[in-house]
Formats: C-alpha cells, sequence, structure tokens
C-alpha cells in the first residue's frame, strides 16, 4: 500500500500533517503505507504571447530568446538563460508536451537561437519547453 503526495500542490503545513499521519497508521498496524513524493524538476516555460496564443505555422523559423518580451510569430521569450549554450543545431525542442516541435536551426547570439517549426499548432503562453536529447539543465 502506498500513499502519493504531489507536493507542489499544498502548503508545507498540510503535507507535514498528512506524512506524520501515515507514520502513526504504520506504527499501529501490521502494515506500512509507503509515501511517494512527486518532485516536479526545473520548468521551461514560453513567455506571454501577443493576444495570449499564436499558430506556429511548419516549416516556418522563428526566434527564441532570452530577453523578456511579449511574443509574436517571429519571436518569443524562453524563461532559460542559458538555451543558446545548451542546445545545438539540428537538436529537436518540443512545446506544450510535445504537441509541437521546433529544430534548432542556429545560434544566433548569446540571447537567441533560431528554430524551424517541424510540428506546428496554436502556441499558448506560459506553456512547457523540454529538450529531449540534451543532458543538461533543460529538462527532458
Amino acid at each position: 500500500m502506498y500513499s502519493g503526495l504531489i507536493f507542489r500542490t499544498a502548503p508545507m503545513k498540510i503535507k507535514k500533517e498528512v506524512i506524520e499521519h501515515i507514520r502513526d497508521i504504520n506504527k499501529t498496524q501490521p502494515y506500512n503505507i509507503a509515501i511517494l513524493g512527486d518532485l516536479q524538476g526545473p520548468k521551461l516555460r514560453v513567455g506571454e504571447l501577443t493576444d495570449g496564443w499564436i499558430e506556429l505555422a511548419e516549416g516556418a523559423d522563428i526566434i527564441f530568446t532570452t530577453e523578456k518580451m511579449i511574443g509574436n510569430t517571429s519571436k518569443v521569450y524562453v524563461s532559460y538563460p542559458n538555451l543558446n549554450k545548451d542546445v545545438k543545431e539540428g537538436e529537436r525542442i518540443f512545446l506544450d508536451d510535445g504537441k509541437m516541435e521546433v529544430k534548432v536551426k542556429s545560434i544566433l547570439n548569446e540571447k537567441e537561437i533560431l528554430v524551424t517549426i517541424t510540428i506546428g499548432g496554436t502556441l499558448t503562453q506560459k506553456k512547457g519547453l523540454t529538450c529531449p536529447t540534451r543532458n543538461s539543465p533543460c529538462p527532458h
């Protein structure tokens, strides 16, 4: 038997009470309840977008920048300051849990990379970004 806790969704006081309650049960019962905790790693996100969304057209190029801005169909802010150092040309980047995909075309400068949209779709603001082939802080 086990109990799962999602640590990012409740105040620490409540989590502590739940853990203490489970430990009390384990002391009085002939079985043990294991405690599993969901610890989310760093989450990379795109920033705000014009009208809250943009359409990413397959085959089009777009710039990812680490300079805060309101994104549009030509440039989007990404919350990962080392993106230009941790990706290489030809690597894939997934957006919105893999619903969309881009491929790194070139590193433009210390704040910007140029990507080509390989799987398009509607991108809404604050969606996640993952780099599936990297062994870096860019989560897989």
